[in-house]
C-alpha cells in the first residue's frame, strides 16, 4: 500500500487544517501535544462528531493515552444521513456508542498498515481498501489520512460508518 503523506493538524484561529508534517512542526507543535478529541474540538469540521461524543460520555476516553485509530466521520459525513435518523441515534446512547465505537480502532495504525480488516472497539470489523489517494473503509472515502495527535492516528472520512445489525 503507498502511504499517505505525513500531515498533521495545525490549530489556527479558525480551526485546525491538515499540512505537511514538516511546515506542522515550523507552525505549531500542539498538535502532538493534543489528543484526538482536543484536536477535533478546534476544527469546525468536527462540531457533530465531537457533540456525539461528548453526548456519549467517549470524550474521556478518547482523551486518553491509549493509542487509537479513529476513521473520524466530518460534519458533511454527518449531513448525508436523514436527520431523523440522526435524531434517532443521538437520543439512544447505547446505539450513539456503538456507532461512534464503530469508528475506533486500537492502537494507531499507519497508512502503509492500514489496508485489510480491522477489528474496531465497538467489536465490528471494518475493511480498508485501496491504496495512495484512493483509501475506503466500508463504503466510505477517506478524505485525508495518516493524521498524527498525541494519541491517535486519524483517518477523515466523507460517510457515517454504520455497525451491521
Amino acid at each position: 500500500m503507498k502511504r499517505l503523506a505525513p500531515l498533521a493538524l495545525v490549530p489556527l484561529v479558525a480551526g485546525a487544517v491538515a499540512v505537511p508534517v514538516a511546515t506542522a512542526q515550523r507552525a505549531s507543535s500542539s498538535a502532538a501535544d493534543d489528543d484526538i478529541v482536543a484536536i477535533a474540538a478546534k476544527d469546525p469540521r468536527f462540531s457533530t462528531l465531537v457533540s456525539l461524543i461528548k453526548k456519549a460520555g467517549l470524550a474521556d476516553e478518547l482523551s486518553g493515552t491509549t493509542k487509537l485509530t479513529v476513521f473520524a466521520p466530518t460534519n458533511k459525513a454527518f449531513a448525508k444521513l436523514p436527520k431523523s435518523t440522526l435524531a434517532k441515534v443521538a437520543a439512544d446512547k447505547d446505539l450513539l456508542t456503538s456507532i461512534l465505537t464503530y469508528h475506533v480502532v486500537p492502537g494507531q495504525i499507519l497508512p502503509d498498515a492500514i489496508d485489510g480488516d480491522q477489528t474496531t472497539v465497538q467489536g465490528g470489523t471494518v475493511t480498508v481498501t485501496g491504496s495512495g489517494d484512493n483509501i475506503k473503509v466500508n463504503d466510505a472515502n477517506v478524505i485525508c489520512g495518516g493524521v498524527h495527535t498525541a494519541n491517535a492516528t486519524v483517518y477523515l472520512i466523507d460517510s457515517v460508518l454504520m455497525p451491521p445489525a
